[in-house]
């Protein structure tokens, strides 16, 4: 009887075991169960988008109040005219403010509604 009890202990040392080694495994492929596929792969390609932003650099701010204008420079070195609310070569992503010295970008209205992402990224003015 006392084997019987030392062996039933061991089995369940080994089953989870097993199970901890199971769990730790699916840890990489699980996802919030309360979003969509579609959302998970918007929330991919808004990071992935998010990336490129962050690798931008704000080189310049003009203008007064309502009315700054900036620069930003892509890393292939070409740029970009930034006004708040006007259209940017991204599709989540828009520029939402110019201060001086700051662009900051959040992700599109439209966008946060089906994704569940309210994102921002400031870019600051620096020098070269």
């Amino acid at each position: 009887m006392k084997i019987g009890s030392v062996m039933m202990a061991l089995l369940c040392v080994v089953a989870l075991i097993s199970i901890e080694d199971s769990l730790a495994d699916d840890d990489l492929s699980r996802r919030d169960p309360f979003l969509s596929p579609e959302s998970t792969g918007c929330l991919k390609a808004i990071d992935d988008e998010g990336s490129i932003v962050l690798g931008w650099q704000l080189r310049g701010v003009i203008g007064r109040a309502l009315e700054m204008r900036g620069w930003i420079q892509t890393p292939a070195g070409s740029w970009i005219k930034a006004i708040p609310q006007m259209a940017l070569p991204l599709t989540y992503w828009q520029l939402e403010n110019i201060q001086q010295g700051t662009a900051t970008f959040s992700v599109n209205d439209s966008v946060v509604d089906a994704c569940r992402n309210q994102d921002v990224i400031e870019l600051k003015l620096r020098n070269k």
